[in-house]
């Protein structure tokens, strides 16, 4: 297990050269409480209080760890890199899911394509302007596009005074949302989105402020993040919903601060994190794997809330475990034939 007791300090100036543990298990509640959020009955509290922290805490997090682009040639290395390992997997995952509908379904061959082809156009949450909506991968296109324009806008504008240049730009996400004004690949969910990875990226700066001031500062946003979630604030990035704008953003924020100090009171676990710290390393597989589970419809969604809670999450989870334990396989008979 890694030890970061000694090393957030480190990890937080050089991100990407060692894995953050808190990190990953925040983002392992992100992910499972994504998986009941999707399960949970539309307006209910426990569906509300997800919508309140989960999905922006996965963007806060990859704003967290993002590297600092300064340059076209860092732009454009980012932007493949993004392209390979976010927005890739996006077209294979829908492509995948067009093929077992097809073969499933009996679907018409042309009209499948046409409808899947239509879906990754639009990627949006929900259905818009006539055309049907993706699902949930809406979040890896919307992830792409945004972490494209922090680093475009971190390029443009090399000032620490370019916050201002996200906030504007949510606005304008915001304002498109009022009037129901929507793009393709959800940019305009993007335009929100972005300012989160730099709030994200923003609090690593000041990270050791708030492990100093850690107590009180969770306490206070614990506070806040309760009171706005009871007062219905929240914020669905995928269902282009900003209720009180600011007043979402804050919970939005609050809700993250108080899961990252959870995760670091868990470190101390050694069982819970092992699994956890697993989960938040193959967040993507999962997400691709609850993509695909309305193939175990009947497995979980037949014997009311309580049981699909349980039911849903476990076969999703099992399933991640075998795509991984056999991508690892592959990867390894890989290293040993590339040695012969």
């Amino acid at each position: 297990m890694l030890n970061t007791t000694n090393s957030d300090t480190a990890a937080v100036s050089e991100p990407k050269k060692k894995r953050i543990l808190w990190l990953d298990i925040a983002k392992a509640i992100a992910i499972f409480a994504m998986i009941e959020g999707h399960t949970a009955p539309y307006g209910g509290a426990l569906r509300n209080f997800i919508y309140s922290f989960h999905m922006p805490l996965f963007f806060i997090a990859t704003g967290f760890t993002a590297r600092t682009v300064t340059t076209w040639q860092d732009f454009f290395k980012a932007l493949k890199k993004d392209f390979t390992r976010i927005f890739l997997p996006a077209v294979g995952i829908q492509a995948l899911n067009g093929l077992l509908s097809f073969l499933i379904y009996h679907e018409n061959a042309l009209e499948s394509i046409h409808l899947r082809a239509e879906q990754m156009f639009w990627a949006s949450a929900f259905d818009i302007y006539g055309h049907s909506c993706v699902g949930m991968i809406w979040f890896l296109v919307a992830l792409f596009w945004s972490k494209t324009l922090f680093n475009l806008i971190s390029v443009l504008f090399p000032s620490k005074y370019n916050g201002a240049v996200f906030l504007c730009l949510a606005l304008i996400g915001k304002s498109m949302s009022m009037t129901e004004t929507y793009l393709p690949q959800s940019l305009d969910v993007c335009l929100v989105a972005a300012l989160f990875l730099y709030l994200g990226f923003a609090f690593r700066k000041i990270y050791p402020l708030f492990e100093k001031y850690q107590i009180p500062i969770t306490l206070a946003a614990f506070l806040i993040w309760i009171f706005c979630w009871e007062a219905g604030v929240r914020i669905a990035l995928g269902g282009r919903w900003y209720s009180d704008f600011a007043a979402g953003i804050l919970t939005s924020v609050c809700g993250s601060l108080c899961i990252f100090t959870f995760s670091k009171a868990l470190e101390s676990c050694a069982p819970v994190t092992n699994v956890l710290a697993a989960m938040g390393r193959h967040t993507l597989t999962i997400l691709c794997v609850s993509f695909l589970d309305w193939i175990a419809l009947s497995l979980w969604c037949t014997h009311g809330y309580t049981f699909a809670y349980i039911a849903r999450p476990a076969i999703v989870l099992f399933v991640s475990f075998i795509v991984v334990t056999v991508l690892n396989l592959l990867k390894t008979l890989k290293k040993r034939g590339a040695k012969m």
